[in-house]
């Protein structure tokens, strides 16, 4: 769990876009958040959160509650094996 945390975005460059199609757990939501409020990362897309696939009703993640009131954060959530690469390569040209 949390691979990539606050040492390792920090190591991205400023005004950069994190995109994770991997794993929700690869990347440390905490310090994520941090990173996204403190304006060093220009935005994030994601199409996996931690807990995703706990409960295929309802996810709860700090991350989703964020997207929510911000625009740096685009969270699209996928259960099917769509291509992951292609929406967000699209949601980023939306982004900007």
């Amino acid at each position: 769990v949390g691979l990539i945390g606050a040492a390792e975005l920090a190591l991205l460059p400023p005004g950069a876009v994190l995109v994770n199609t991997s794993r929700g757990r690869i990347i440390d939501e905490q310090a994520l958040i941090e990173v996204l409020e403190s304006k060093h990362l220009a935005g994030a897309a994601l199409d996996v959160v931690c807990g995703e696939r706990d409960n295929e009703n309802r996810v709860e993640s700090p991350l989703l509650d964020y997207a929510r009131y911000h625009d740096n954060l685009f969270v699209k959530v996928l259960y099917w094996p769509l291509s992951n690469l292609a929406v967000l390569i699209l949601t980023l040209l939306e982004f900007y």
